[in-house]
């Protein structure tokens, strides 16, 4: 039951961010084109949740992802105020797109863990029939 409840914050979190990044957003064509891949991705995660559970800290970065995506889709990536603070405070990305690699990354990050989930128990079945006999 807390693994529930727990998911249910996370899904206040995601519609609130998505709500609020709806509401006035820079332009609506970005914002359907940022936003999309976090909802689909929602989707997928609602309707498989029953045959694919992930860990809680993969759902809460999902969510982070997803964030970031609605805060990108709401500000557009290169005007986010909260990006140009840190870039001042920190001298980072003075050239273009101040955390086109740092959100790449992130993503990678993010993917990979979902993939190393996703497939440990499939993997670990092919070593038991391989060896571990």
């Amino acid at each position: 039951m807390k693994h529930k409840k727990y998911l249910v914050f996370l899904a206040v979190i995601y519609f609130a961010v998505l709500i609020w990044s709806v509401i006035n957003p820079k332009d609506y064509y970005t914002w359907v084109l940022e936003v999309t891949p976090g909802v689909i991705g929602f989707i997928i995660l609602a309707f498989t949740y029953k045959r694919f559970r992930f860990t809680n800290l993969l759902y809460a970065l999902m969510l982070i992802h997803c964030c970031i995506l609605f805060v990108g889709g709401h500000y557009t990536y290169a005007e986010v105020p909260l990006f140009d603070w840190i870039r001042d405070l920190t001298n980072l990305g003075t050239q273009g797109y101040v955390w086109d690699t740092q959100s790449d990354m992130l993503y990678a990050f993010i993917g990979a863990l979902a993939a190393v989930i996703l497939f440990s128990k499939y993997h670990d079945s092919k070593i038991m029939e391989i060896g571990g006999r």
